[in-house]
């Protein structure tokens, strides 16, 4: 959380509290009251679908700046619009293959949810510094065995930005897993037994084994403010059964 001690957005905003909750991706702010102090009667919603924010600070200008502790990145908040991060894609073909493997990467799929246009960086060797290319389209060679990370960094012009990565697997394929059971179409209630079953195969095709598999059980809240919550997790075993979870974890 942090407070607000003037600058860009309305006089309305000065001296109040902004707090952030990352499970529910929102930012809040707490107008002050007759009193000077920050009054829990008058709340408002002031980023809805902010990207995983865990620190609140103001900058030298006023704006708002929040951590996004799971893109790893930091935003600030513009005021004027919904302010929401634009969301980062990319495409890679192919994804896996012999060395040398040149990968066509395409980051065209990026959106930004007011539809203003958007700038991209990218990340080709893996050294945490974006600025390799910085076109939408781009691609990369890569001559050594083993798994190759890419990253994209796209920016609207409030310089919020978004950030994504995609494994690249020369000299192998990557593993195929799939999910026997239950079925995509399987409805359920709160506290219902349900089973589930699968299994992978290497890529040279081999099956693995079940200590070579492990499940997670996220839960998803949504339409509003869609964001997910890990019940359960599963590690050695093909195969299991857990307690349908109710919808109201926190």
């Amino acid at each position: 959380m942090t407070f607000y001690q003037g600058g860009p957005y309305p006089a309305a905003y000065d001296g109040a509290l902004f707090f952030a909750d990352h499970a529910r991706n929102c930012i809040w702010a707490m107008h002050r009251g007759t009193n000077g102090l920050p009054d829990p009667a008058q709340i408002e919603t002031f980023v809805a679908g902010a990207a995983n924010p865990v620190d609140l600070e103001t900058g030298s200008n006023g704006d708002l700046f929040y951590v996004d502790y799971d893109g790893g990145t930091i935003h600030r908040v513009v005021y004027g619009g919904a302010n929401l991060p634009p969301i980062a894609v990319i495409a890679a073909v192919p994804s896996s293959g012999p060395s040398p493997l040149t990968v066509a990467l395409d980051g065209t799929g990026s959106t930004d949810p007011e539809s203003r246009p958007l700038t991209y960086s990218w990340d080709l060797n893996n050294d945490g510094i974006f600025g390799d290319s910085t076109s939408a389209t781009t691609s990369v060679t890569f001559t050594t065995s083993g798994t190759h990370t890419v990253r994209l960094q796209v920016a609207d012009p409030s310089l919020a930005t978004g950030t994504t990565s995609f494994d690249v697997l020369v000299d192998d394929s990557l593993p195929h897993p799939v999910i026997d059971t239950p079925a995509t179409s399987l409805t359920w209630q709160v506290g219902q037994s349900i089973s589930f079953s699968g299994h992978a195969t290497d890529g040279q095709g081999a099956a693995i084994p079940a200590s070579g598999l492990s499940w997670t059980l996220i839960l998803h809240h949504c339409p509003s403010n869609c964001h997910t919550h890990t019940v359960q997790s599963f590690a050695g075993v093909a195969s299991g059964s857990f307690a349908a979870p109710c919808p109201s974890v926190a």
